[in-house]
């Protein structure tokens, strides 16, 4: 049998796959290094909303790469803060990444700082209203007013707030409009006058002192005059009493012996001569004069009241009641005079 020559075998094939194989192990490793190139891992976790991994390689990216990344963290932030403003998020929805931002990327960043700063007011204004609305739920509207105050301008309940201010304010002051009366029996004071007490003579004289307030912030301080002139001619009624007793026991003088003196010098008896003197002072036109005009304006809890004279007085809203707490030295001694003491309380007819 005849030997059968093989041709020694070609590397080139081998050659070649070793080659394509270099190549293949090349590229992978450039694929590699791209892909765990630090601005990727960024790009990757910012992709996965893992702000934790953009902390821990954000100090291994390029100037420029760094300056890109902050603004893009910086904008992310901002739509945090938004979505916090517009209700889309919770505060706790967002504290966490905002946390997270500042303890890394955005640590030296005065944008942020200043945006966390605003975000914070603004859960601090969201925190008030809610105690606020609670609060006027409660009835408690001092509270609530105190509260609602505290709404900033960029918190979006900031219109509700000031509305409900002002609604606080119609339900803690008493409705204005209308008679305000303080009564006040001068009676026993005025039984002094001629020498007698209570405890001698029953007498009542109520004096009921009116502030009428009119919506257009006017009024009028005037005296319930119903009744006035009856009492004013009881008093003198009594007066004429007493001072015939004491022309009886000073002087041994009867009632007829008064009438025939005062006959003799002014032609009448004694009872009508003050008649006509009551006449001539005409009590209902001097009740007139003591009325008085006046404007005024509420300010807090105080009604502010500037007379037509030029006078001022302040009131004081207590409850529900008015109150006249202070007056000028001589008005108030004219009140001392006969009893009056100050705070006059006016209440609602």
């Amino acid at each position: 049998m005849s030997e059968i020559n093989y041709d020694k075998p070609s590397k080139a094939p081998l050659i070649i796959a070793i080659s394509v194989v270099v190549v293949l192990l090349l590229a992978a490793g450039g694929v590699l290094f791209w892909m765990n190139r630090p601005i990727n891992k960024v790009n990757k976790a910012i992709e996965n909303n893992d702000l934790k991994a953009v902390n821990e390689n954000f100090e291994k990216l390029s100037d420029d790469d760094k300056e890109d990344i902050e603004e893009q963290m910086l904008d992310y932030a901002k739509d945090l803060a938004k979505d916090f403003t517009n209700g889309k998020k919770d505060y706790d929805d967002i504290e966490k990444d905002l946390r997270t931002l500042g303890k890394g990327v955005l640590k030296n960043n005065d944008d942020f700082e200043e945006l966390t700063k605003q975000v914070e007011e603004l859960k601090q204004s969201k925190d008030d209203y809610e105690a606020a609305e609670k609060a006027f739920k409660d009835e408690d509207y001092q509270k609530a007013m105190d509260l609602y105050a505290k709404v900033i301008t960029d918190d979006p309940n900031y219109k509700t707030a000031r509305d409900k201010i002002a609604e606080c304010e119609s339900k803690m002051t008493p409705d204005i409009v209308g008679e305000w009366a303080c009564s006040i029996d001068i009676g026993n004071a005025m039984l002094k006058q001629i020498g007698l007490n209570s405890s001698e003579k029953d007498f009542t004289f109520p004096i009921i002192f009116l502030y009428i307030f009119n919506e257009d912030g006017t009024g009028r301080m005037t005296l319930d005059k119903a009744g006035f002139e009856d009492k004013i001619k009881e008093f003198i009624d009594i007066a004429i009493e007493e001072i015939i007793k004491q022309y009886k026991l000073n002087f041994g003088m009867s009632e007829e012996d008064i009438d025939k003196q005062f006959k003799s010098f002014y032609g009448m008896s004694f009872r009508d001569y003050i008649a006509s003197e009551l006449e001539k002072e005409d009590i209902s036109a001097s009740l007139e004069e003591a009325d008085m005009d006046f404007t005024y304006e509420i300010v807090d809890d105080k009604v502010n009241i500037t007379t037509s004279e030029g006078k001022s007085d302040t009131l004081d809203m207590v409850d529900d009641t008015l109150q006249l707490k202070d007056m000028d030295y001589d008005s108030y001694a004219s009140f001392a005079e006969f009893g009056i003491e100050l705070p006059l309380v006016f209440n609602k007819r």
